[in-house]
């Protein structure tokens, strides 16, 4: 589920020429027009070619000249850390979200860097940090608000979001997918508590028939006297009450003591220069460490930087 999470879109997919991207089957081809100067191009767009363009809409500072006229190759980036995340920095027409659910995460501190060497986590934690792996592109815009130092998907989302755009959408609808789109429920963890939109539970009609001895309930397409909610969803994705090792980088291992010695060793630290700090994660923690696993090879210290500081004492140094 987490490898290959499944999508709320299939029925959009069906209608595009491009389905090939999404579903294995034979490359389709699509032309587009580029004016270089006073030089006219056609390029063929299949799988690849459109993967290396979403890798340079990620990337880039200029998506469209590496991707056209330097073979894919990155030659400038755009995405840049950006530490931290506020509330205020949602939507300001969409009301902000509050949630009274806090994790304690235990983070052990460099203290002559002030960086994040590893965290000690429960399952819960881990549980958010999967579910990033679930989360649409347009989703995760929608929760930052257009913060997600991703310029170049900030742009694009910008521009769909603007009310001048509604006309040419085949529907509001379609737009509205797009823009705030809603994530499979049978993805759901039911630890979550970041405000993404989660598809409702299917319903399964049965019903009841004597035809057979002993009477059986049968599964029906039409409705019946009997209506059940479909189980799945709302799980969790590891086992609970186990104990996890993350690192600066996101790098999730079992907890073990000898592997926190070996982090140490490996960075040359020496353990009377590392601190332990209690953080409460809570919502706005929460949607500043997704922006920071977004651009930061440091996430935990670009996404908990503030917490960290308020927790250490004055006269630490």
């Amino acid at each position: 589920m987490l490898l290959d999470p499944p999508s709320s879109f299939d029925s959009v997919f069906r209608k595009l020429k491009l389905l090939d991207v999404f579903k294995d089957s034979h490359p389709t081809k699509c032309f587009v027009c580029v004016v270089d100067g006073a030089e006219l191009r056609n390029l063929n767009l299949g799988n690849n070619e459109i993967m290396d363009l979403l890798k340079c809409c990620l990337l880039s500072k200029t998506p469209l000249t590496d991707f056209i006229l330097n073979n894919g190759e990155i030659i400038s980036s755009a995405a840049k850390p950006d530490p931290g995340f506020s509330l205020y920095q949602m939507d300001h027409n969409e009301e902000r979200p509050t949630t009274a659910k806090e994790i304690i995460l235990k983070v052990m501190v460099h203290k002559s860097s002030n960086k994040v060497l590893f965290a000690e986590a429960e399952d819960d934690f881990i549980e958010l940090l999967f579910s990033f792996l679930i989360f649409p592109i347009g989703g995760v815009e929608s929760l930052l608000g257009t913060h997600t130092s991703l310029i170049n998907l900030d742009n694009l989302y910008r521009s769909i979001s603007d009310d001048t755009m509604d006309k040419y959408f085949s529907s509001l609808h379609t737009k509205k997918l797009l823009v705030n789109p809603n994530i499979p429920h049978s993805s759901k963890s039911q630890n979550t508590f970041l405000p993404l939109n989660y598809e409702s539970p299917p319903t399964l009609y049965y019903r009841w028939t004597e035809y057979y001895s002993p009477p059986r309930l049968f599964r029906s397409p039409h409705g019946s006297l009997y209506t059940l909610k479909s189980p799945k969803g709302e799980g969790n994705y590891v086992m609970e009450r186990t104990t996890y090792l993350v690192t600066d980088d996101l790098t999730v291992t079992p907890f073990y003591i000898s592997s926190t010695f070996s982090i140490l060793s490996r960075l040359n630290i020496s353990l009377s220069d590392v601190v332990e700090r209690e953080v409460h994660i809570g919502l706005q923690e929460g949607l500043s460490i997704l922006k920071a696993s977004l651009t930061s090879n440091s996430v935990l210290t670009d996404g908990l930087i503030d917490r960290i500081r308020r927790k250490q004492p004055k006269q630490e140094h």
